[in-house]
């Protein structure tokens, strides 16, 4: 692992810590979540020649249902191994990990998943039915997805990606709730592209932020022809323009 990489884990640690108690609660209440998703930086991940990504999916529901993590660096080091099992594993049920491991085939021309970030903007389920404790305070709710959308965005920052891609689905209220208000001081300009009825959306980012964002459909609501063009689209898309 690189020195660089050192850095920036360190970077993320110390970005999670103060927030970890209030990630591992019940919506402010006492009972404790299981393992709020917590990354680190992949080993290749600043290697030259590579092209930065970061995925950024919507939340992080039942990820994890064992092995409770009792500090951040546990966690992050869970969620290292889950990911790497992810990429690797055959199971038809996981179209979106295999979706972002072919189309970083497609980019980078390698299938090393080591040089990829996934990240969530919701690190935790937002809503556990089950629980009698969740607070119908609507100010309460807010305060915590505000404390998600700025833990992303300053994720975002750490790892300096070239390109974003954000899978959180098609509709323009997923934009509401999931990419807006990541970069809410930022100016969004959001257009549309439709070719053989994949679709990717372009977010133009204000200048503060160096880097290229697109929107994706998620990749277990469409079928492998919509799939293939959204692979194919998207990888043209980013070969063009890279900086």
């Amino acid at each position: 692992m690189s020195a660089k990489t050192n850095d920036i884990n360190k970077k993320l640690t110390e970005l999670y810590e103060p927030y970890f108690e209030a990630l591992c609660t019940q919506n402010n209440t006492e009972k404790r979540r299981r393992n709020p998703l917590l990354i680190k930086c992949p080993d290749h991940y600043f290697d030259k020649g590579n092209i930065r990504i970061m995925v950024i999916g919507r939340n992080t529901a039942r990820w994890f249902k064992h092995n409770d993590a009792e500090d951040v660096e546990e966690c992050q080091n869970l969620y290292e191994t889950f990911y790497r099992e992810k990429y690797d594993s055959d199971s038809g049920n996981e179209e979106q990990f295999k979706f972002i491991k072919d189309l970083n085939k497609e980019i980078n021309n390698t299938s090393n998943v080591d040089n990829i970030v996934w990240t969530n903007v919701y690190k935790a389920p937002e809503i556990i039915k089950s629980s009698r404790n969740i607070p119908n305070d609507l100010q309460k709710r807010r305060e915590w997805r505000k404390m998600h959308y700025k833990i992303t965005h300053k994720e975002i920052d750490i790892l300096d990606p070239q390109f974003v891609f954000f899978i959180t689905g098609d509709s323009t209220q997923n934009d509401t709730d999931y990419i807006i208000p990541v970069f809410e001081k930022q100016n969004l300009h959001f257009t549309g592209i439709k070719e053989d009825n994949a679709m990717a959306m372009i977010v133009g980012i204000g200048s503060k932020l160096n880097f290229i964002c697109l929107r994706l459909p998620d990749p277990k609501t469409k079928d492998e022809y919509t799939t293939k063009n959204v692979l194919e689209h998207t990888s043209t898309f980013v070969k063009n323009h890279q900086r």
